[in-house]
C-alpha cells in the first residue's frame, strides 16, 4: 500500500467522523427538549439516567479534541513534507494566511447584522469579541508556525518533543487557569481575556492549543514513519500512548499533586489527557481501517474534505451567524429525540447534497 497517498485517507475520515459528530451534535443540542436538563443531571449525577443519552454526549465530547489534533496531525505533515527551510517553504506563507484567514472568519461569524442599529451606534456587544473554534484553530496554526521555526535550524529533529512539551505545559497551565478566581488575565482587554479565561472562552488557547500541538507532534512521526504507519507496531505503539494517556496520567498527576502538595490541583486536568488519548486510539483505529482497504472510493469522506466550508456555513443556517436569522429561532429546543435525530440525519443529508452538487458542477467547469 501507498503510504503516502495524494489524500491521506484515514485522516479524511476522521475529519469526516468529526464533522458528522459536529453537525449532528450541534443539530439535537439546540433542538431535544430535554437536553439541558439532562446534561444538568450528568454534572451533578455523574449519568443523565438514559444510557443512550451518556453514549451521545461522551461521542459529543469527543468531537473537538478529534478536530483539534486532526488539524494539527494534517497541517504539520504537509509542512515537514514541504522541506525545513522556512524562506523556500510554500506551506509557511500559506499557514500564516490560513490561521488569520480562520481568525478572520471566526469573529466574522459573531457578527449579528439583526442588531445593525446597535452596530452603528457603536454598542457591539459582548458576543462578538468571543473566542470560539475558528480563532483557536487560526492561532494555534500560527503558534505551530512559530515553533516550526524555532526548531528549523535543527533540520526538525526536535519538532515532536517542542511541540509535546508546549501542547501538554498548556494542559499543565489550564489547571492554573480553571482554578483561579475571575477572568485572565485580570486587567487585559475582553478580546484578550477571551483567549484565555473570559467570559465567552469556547475554545481558549489554554488549552485547545495542547491538542492541536500534540496533533502536530504526531504529524511529524508520521511524515518520518511514513513508511511504517500501516505497520501493526506502529499501531500498537499509537495504542499504548493512547491508553497510557487515558489511564495512567492522572494517577501520575495525583501523585504529583501529594508529591509537591500543590493547592493547585494538576489532575482536575486530566480529563484532558484521557480525551487526548481517546483520539490517539482513533486514529490508530482509522489507520488500520486504511489498511484494510475500507476506505478506498468512499463518498461520505467528500465531507471530511470540506471542513471549513461545512462549518462556516452550518453556523449561518443553524446559529443564524453573521445575519442573525437561523433554524435555532424555529426550533428553539421544542423537539422530542426522535424528530431531534431525524432533524440532525437531514441536516447532514443536505450538506452531503450541496457537496456531491458542488463537485458535479467542479467537475464539469474542469471537462
Amino acid at each position: 500500500m501507498d503510504a503516502s497517498p495524494k489524500r491521506i485517507l484515514f485522516i479524511d475520515a476522521l475529519r469526516s467522523l468529526a464533522i458528522i459528530s459536529m453537525l449532528q451534535g450541534h443539530f439535537i443540542g439546540l433542538s431535544y427538549q430535554y437536553t439541558k436538563e439532562k446534561m444538568a443531571l450528568i454534572t451533578t449525577e455523574g449519568t443523565s439516567g438514559s444510557f443512550f443519552f451518556d453514549t451521545w454526549n461522551d461521542f459529543r465530547g469527543m468531537t473537538a479534541p478529534l478536530f483539534f489534533v486532526i488539524s494539527g496531525v494534517i497541517f504539520n505533515y504537509i509542512l515537514c513534507k514541504s522541506g525545513f527551510e522556512v524562506g523556500s517553504n510554500k506551506r509557511v506563507r500559506y499557514g500564516v494566511k490560513r490561521g488569520l484567514q480562520l481568525v478572520f472568519l471566526g469573529y466574522l461569524l459573531q457578527l449579528n447584522l439583526r442588531y445593525y442599529e446597535g452596530y452603528l451606534n457603536g454598542n457591539y456587544g459582548t458576543w462578538v469579541y468571543g473566542f470560539h473554534v475558528l480563532q483557536s484553530i487560526g492561532l494555534s496554526i500560527l503558534i505551530g508556525l512559530l515553533l516550526f521555526y524555532i526548531v528549523v535550524s535543527f533540520k526538525g529533529k526536535y519538532i515532536p518533543w517542542l511541540y509535546s512539551f508546549v501542547g501538554l505545559g498548556l494542559f499543565v497551565f489550564h489547571s492554573f487557569i480553571i482554578q483561579s478566581k475571575g477572568d485572565f488575565p485580570a486587567t487585559a482587554f475582553l478580546i484578550i481575556q477571551n483567549m484565555f479565561k473570559g467570559e465567552y472562552s469556547v475554545f481558549p488557547i489554554v488549552p485547545w492549543t495542547g491538542f492541536y500541538l500534540c496533533g502536530g507532534a504526531l504529524g511529524y512521526c508520521i511524515y518520518i514513519a511514513k513508511e511504517k504507519v500501516f505497520s501493526y507496531r506502529f499501531m500498537i505503539q499509537l495504542c499504548l500512548v493512547g491508553l497510557f494517556l487515558m489511564y495512567g496520567m492522572r494517577p501520575v498527576l495525583m501523585l504529583i499533586d501529594h508529591v509537591l502538595s500543590l493547592e493547585t490541583h494538576l489532575h482536575y486536568s486530566s480529563y484532558l489527557y484521557k480525551n487526548l488519548g481517546s483520539v490517539m486510539l482513533y486514529i490508530c483505529g482509522a489507520i488500520w481501517i486504511e489498511k484494510k482497504g475500507f476506505l478506498r472510493n468512499t463518498p461520505w469522506l467528500i465531507i471530511g474534505q470540506n471542513t471549513l466550508w461545512v462549518y462556516f456555513l452550518h453556523v449561518i443556517i443553524l446559529y443564524g451567524g453573521i445575519f442573525g436569522y437561523g433554524l435555532r429561532d424555529l426550533i428553539k429546543r421544542e423537539l422530542f429525540w426522535y424528530q431531534s435525530v431525524i432533524g440532525a440525519m437531514l441536516f447532514i443529508a443536505f450538506f452531503y447534497g450541496v457537496l456531491f452538487l458542488k463537485e458535479q458542477l467542479k467537475n464539469k467547469v474542469m471537462t
